[in-house]
């Protein structure tokens, strides 16, 4: 059993949380409050959202000093969920109008991120993008929701039960989508071979609880991380061996809701109360804590480019960390935010969460 951390509480979901990026006098319009040395990300909401960004990014420079963090212009005002990287590009979900009514997909390549098609009567928590013209994005507050796009349009593809959805990935021709109830565990998971969606929540080899994110090195190598149901807080880390699924880290009181790898046998997985573990190819180990943090995502674009986002345990701050393969250092964004999404194309990372968007362009 690996390390111990305090539960935070429900999942929010993004448009509950408050992004409020506050505006300041700087060279490319960053907010200006003062933001904790260690803190993280994953708890209930606390405000209102605040749309000063979008107004802080639509009168920012177009050039955004290197090192520095700076608003994106956004088409909405709404919360933005996952980011995942892909064609070259960008791509994160949100909200385009009530959370519970109304979701989108962006793409960003350096501009103004722009949303794909039209929006989606549902919320959308996460994607995955095979092509510009084939991608799946999930979602759903009390039950799920699977949308596909074709090029030209959103097509409603959606199982016939569960709760909403935080996750989806492909591997090989089959199509993974979890999620559930954060607040109790309980597991809602999906697969789908042949294009037709198939149950498996309640399979003897099913995963322990609600699914948060998944990460894959190889059809044989997929890891999905979640909250066990039935326990509060209690995270884990899990394996699908092609076969079954099979806990391999129980990270007591600490739920786990990001993973990312930079190769089989060098990936990540952060949670609350700050914790990170490390996988070398044969063990999972915890690497950082902090109690006063929550982290929800984590990206990078090699084993020495690793960045992981979240808010303050008290709700004040965002949290960006960044591994250069040796340590963990704050390069939080002088912000008052809660962070749900981070990715890294390029040069450029880019922060995402209810009420917009942050880039920071890299030497």
């Amino acid at each position: 059993m690996l390390g111990s951390m305090t539960y935070p509480g429900r999942l929010p979901r993004p448009a509950q949380i408050a992004l409020a990026f506050v505006a300041a006098t700087t060279a490319c319009g960053t907010a200006a409050v003062s933001a904790p040395a260690d803190s993280g990300v994953l708890a209930d909401a606390q405000e209102t959202p605040d749309a000063s960004i979008a107004d802080a990014a639509a009168d920012a420079s177009a050039d955004c000093p290197t090192n520095t963090w700076c608003p994106v212009a956004v088409p909405y005002s709404g919360g933005f969920g996952k980011v995942r990287a892909a064609t070259g590009d960008l791509w994160w979900t949100g909200a385009a109008g009530h959370p519970e009514q109304t979701g989108a997909v962006f793409r960003w390549n350096g501009g103004t991120p722009v949303a794909v098609g039209t929006t989606v009567e549902a919320w959308l928590n996460d994607l995955w993008v095979v092509t510009e013209k084939s991608i799946t994005a999930v979602g759903g507050s009390r039950t799920a929701a699977v949308a596909q796009w074709n090029g030209s349009s959103w097509v409603l593809d959606s199982p016939a039960s569960g709760l909403g959805l935080y996750a989806v990935t492909m591997l090989g021709a089959d199509t993974w989508a979890g999620g559930g109830d954060p607040q109790d565990g309980t597991l809602t998971l999906f697969r789908s071979t042949a294009g037709k969606w198939l149950d498996w929540s309640t399979k003897p080899e099913t995963l322990p609880g609600v699914v948060l994110d998944f990460w894959a090195s190889s059809p044989t190598a997929l890891w999905a991380v979640g909250r066990v149901a039935g326990h509060a807080g209690r995270g884990y880390i899990a394996n699908w061996d092609g076969a079954k699924w099979k806990p391999v880290v129980d990270s007591a009181s600490d739920r786990v809701s990001a993973i990312w790898g930079a190769s089989a046998s060098d990936a990540w997985a952060v949670g609350a109360s700050g914790v990170v573990y490390h996988f070398d190819g044969n063990t999972w180990s915890a690497n950082r804590r902090s109690d006063n943090a929550n982290l929800t995502a984590i990206a990078g674009s090699g084993p020495n480019d690793v960045w992981a986002a979240g808010y303050a345990s008290d709700f004040t701050s965002a949290v960006v960390l960044h591994w250069n393969g040796q340590q963990w250092t704050d390069e939080s964004p002088v912000a008052a935010s809660q962070l749900r999404g981070i990715g890294v194309v390029g040069k450029t990372v880019v922060v995402v969460g209810t009420g917009g968007v942050l880039r920071r362009n890299l030497p």
